[in-house]
C-alpha cells in the first residue's frame, strides 16, 4: 500500500490562526497547548481543506477571522504519483462564494474531493451517534462517493426531482404529471438505497472489528444496520426497489398532498446503531459512546485506504477528552500504524506514542510553534 501525506498546510484569515503555512511531518503531529488557543482550528482547516466542511459549524462563515469576509486554505500533499497543491477560497463580500483548485485550475466539487479524502475525529462525534439521522446519512454518503463517485450525481439528482415532486404536490398536479416525476424518482432512489446498503455492509464487519479492539473485547455489543422504510426488503435490485417505490408513490400521493412533502424515500432513512439494549444512544455511557464513533470514523478511513490502495492522512481533535487512557491507547496503536497522524491535546506527551517520533507544535493565541526548536510560524 502507497500513501498521500499532507506536506504542508496554510491559511489566511482563517479564526484565530496567524496567516503563513504550517511545515508537518510524515508520521505524528502534536498541537498541543491550552484550552481556548486555536489547536481545534488547526485541524478544522485539515477538514475544510478535504471535505470543505467544518466538524464544528453547519456554515462557513464563523470560520472566518472576526471582521472579514473572506478566508483561504491551501494544502501541499504528496503521494507516489507526485505532488498537489489544493486550496480553498470562500467569500461572501456579495453572495458566498467558494472556489476550488487543484495546481492552480478551478475545478468542480466532485473532482476536488477526491484529491484528499482525509478524515477528523473530532469531539463532536458522538452525534454520529446521538444526533439527527441526516448526520449518519452524511457520512455514509461521503463513503459511498468516495468509492463510487458516481453516488454524488445520484444525489444531485434525487434532491432536484424530489423538490419538484413536492412542489407539483403544493401545485395541486394531476396524476399524470405526478407520475412522470414520480418515474424518474423511484429510479434514482432505487439506486442510492442499493449504494449505500452494499457500503454499509462492506463497513459493518471493519467496524465491528475496531470497536471491539477498541473496547477490549469489555464493552457492550453494538450493531450496525441500514434504517428503510418496513416496506423494502433487505437485498431487493434496483430495479425492484424502483417498482416498489413508484408504487408507495402513488399510493401515498394524497397523503403526501395533506404533509406538504414527499414522507417517503432515501431522505428519511437512517444508519441504526443499537447495541443489546436498544438505541445506542440511550444506553450507553459518553466513554462508549465516542468509541463508537471513533471505530466509525477509524472503519471509513480503511475502507476508503483499501478502496484506494494508499494510506491517507488521520486528524484527531481533542484525542484524549471522553475516553480514557486505556482506550486512547488502544486507538493510537490502530490509528498510528505508518499512518500520517494530525492530533490535538492539552497534553505534550499521550499514552500509546511510546518512542514514536513525533513532531510536537505548541499552540498559543493562534500562533504555532515548532517546539522541536524550529523557528516559530511566520
Amino acid at each position: 500500500m502507497t500513501w498521500v501525506e499532507i506536506e504542508r498546510l496554510a491559511t489566511w484569515s482563517f479564526r484565530n490562526l496567524e496567516p503563513g503555512p504550517v511545515e508537518v511531518s510524515p508520521g505524528v503531529n502534536l498541537f498541543f497547548g491550552a484550552n481556548g488557543q486555536g489547536k481545534s482550528n488547526v485541524l478544522e482547516a485539515l477538514a475544510v481543506a478535504g471535505t470543505l466542511r467544518s466538524f464544528r459549524s453547519a456554515r462557513l462563515k464563523p470560520l472566518v477571522t472576526t471582521g472579514g469576509h473572506a478566508f483561504r486554505v491551501a494544502t501541499s500533499v504528496r503521494s507516489a504519483n507526485g505532488t498537489t497543491a489544493l486550496e480553498v477560497q470562500w467569500d461572501d463580500r456579495s453572495t458566498p462564494r467558494r472556489n476550488l483548485f487543484l495546481d492552480g485550475w478551478a475545478v468542480p466539487v466532485d473532482r476536488y474531493l477526491t484529491a484528499l479524502p482525509v478524515v477528523v475525529i473530532a469531539s463532536g462525534d458522538r452525534e454520529l451517534v446521538v444526533g439527527k439521522p441526516a448526520l449518519r446519512r452524511a457520512f455514509l454518503d461521503r463513503l459511498t462517493f468516495l468509492l463510487r463517485s458516481v453516488h454524488l450525481s445520484d444525489l444531485r439528482l434525487y434532491t432536484r426531482l424530489l423538490q419538484q415532486r413536492n412542489a407539483g404536490l403544493a401545485r395541486g398536479l394531476g396524476r399524470r404529471e405526478m407520475e412522470a416525476w414520480e418515474e424518474r424518482l423511484a429510479d434514482v432512489a432505487a439506486r442510492v438505497v442499493v449504494a449505500r446498503r452494499h457500503r454499509l455492509a462492506g463497513l459493518v464487519e471493519r467496524f465491528t472489528k475496531i470497536y471491539e479492539v477498541l473496547g477490549d473485547h469489555d464493552f457492550p455489543h453494538v450493531a450496525l444496520s441500514y434504517g428503510a422504510e418496513s416496506f423494502l426488503g433487505d437485498d431487493e435490485d434496483a430495479g425492484t426497489l424502483a417498482e416498489i417505490y413508484r408504487k408507495r408513490y402513488n399510493d401515498q400521493r394524497d397523503r403526501d398532498r395533506e404533509t406538504g412533502y414527499t414522507t417517503v424515500g432515501p431522505h428519511r432513512h437512517d444508519v441504526v446503531i443499537r447495541s443489546a439494549g436498544g438505541p445506542a444512544r440511550e444506553y450507553l455511557s459518553a466513554g462508549q459512546i465516542k468509541t463508537i464513533a471513533v471505530a466509525l470514523r477509524l472503519s471509513f478511513l480503511e475502507e476508503v485506504e483499501q478502496d484506494r490502495g494508499e494510506q491517507v492522512p488521520l486528524g484527531i481533535d481533542d484525542i484524549d477528552v471522553e475516553i480514557d487512557e486505556a482506550v486512547t491507547e488502544r486507538f493510537l496503536s490502530l490509528a498510528g500504524s505508518g499512518r500520517q497522524l494530525l492530533i490535538t491535546s492539552t497534553r505534550s506527551e499521550l499514552p500509546g506514542l511510546g518512542d514514536v517520533t513525533c513532531h510536537r507544535f505548541v499552540v498559543n493565541a493562534g500562533s504555532i510553534r515548532d517546539w522541536n526548536g524550529e523557528e516559530e510560524r511566520q
